[in-house]
């Protein structure tokens, strides 16, 4: 029943998907909002936002089967390969604000999508120190 209880307390914490989605969604909104008042924002912002968000998202998602194919194959290579791959879906949406003539992806709202991978180790750190504190 303890346990059970102690679960219910810190299931924010044990939740990392979770507790990284509200994060990024904090960040963005007071930079949007902030945007927004200074009348700065447009579409093109909204459109490299989104599609930061969603490499990230992707990165994310890639991080966890790496973590997982590693543990269970111990194949270092694969696990090379997957690093590079995450390091190539960070720099496309980069590419496609720089070199786009169009200005559909604007640079600056691509950079506000990533801001959320600053908080990303912060997170981690905060998680694993609480659930070491529990086990002790």
């Amino acid at each position: 029943m303890e346990l059970k209880n102690n679960f219910k307390k810190n299931w924010f914490l044990n939740n990392k998907i979770l507790l990284g989605l509200l994060t990024y969604i904090v960040c963005s909104s007071m930079v949007l909002f902030i945007l927004w008042v200074a009348n700065v924002l447009s579409y093109s912002w909204l459109l490299g936002l989104l599609l930061s968000f969603t490499s990230v998202l992707l990165v994310l998602w890639i991080a966890k089967k790496s973590f997982n194919v590693i543990v269970r194959t111990e194949n270092h290579f694969l696990f090379y390969f997957l690093f590079l791959l995450k390091v190539g879906i960070y720099a496309t949406p980069l590419f496609i604000a720089f070199l786009n003539v169009n200005y559909i992806f604007h640079i600056n709202g691509v950079m506000i999508g990533f801001i959320s991978l600053i908080f990303i180790p912060f997170i981690n750190l905060q998680v694993n120190n609480n659930l070491t504190n529990k086990e002790v």
